[in-house]
């Protein structure tokens, strides 16, 4: 074997442990980006369940607020009801 073979030999071999180390590297960064993504996604669902609740929450309290409304409006009916009797019994007591 000349130099020339041995340094072509050693050259590859270079290249060989580069390619590796390049390779390691990217395996790595893409291992931690996957580690990322998954903490991510789980933060993720946890404010989807979050906002779910707060959306059912919601409905629930728009439920309260209608029956409420729907209350408060039978009620001035009822009231009024009573304000014209009241007008109609004080009219007939003055006459």
């Amino acid at each position: 074997m000349d130099t020339d073979t041995v340094y072509l030999i050693m050259a590859i071999i270079g290249c060989l442990i580069g390619v590796y180390g390049w390779y390691n590297g990217q395996m790595k960064k893409a291992s931690s980006a996957k580690e990322e993504f998954v903490k991510v996604n789980v933060k993720l669902d946890n404010l989807c369940d979050g906002v779910s609740v707060i959306k059912d929450d919601l409905k629930e309290i728009n439920r309260n607020v209608d029956a409420l409304s729907s209350k408060q409006l039978e009620h001035e009916f009822r009231i009024q009801a009573l304000e014209k009797k009241m007008i109609i019994n004080h009219e007939k007591s003055n006459n």
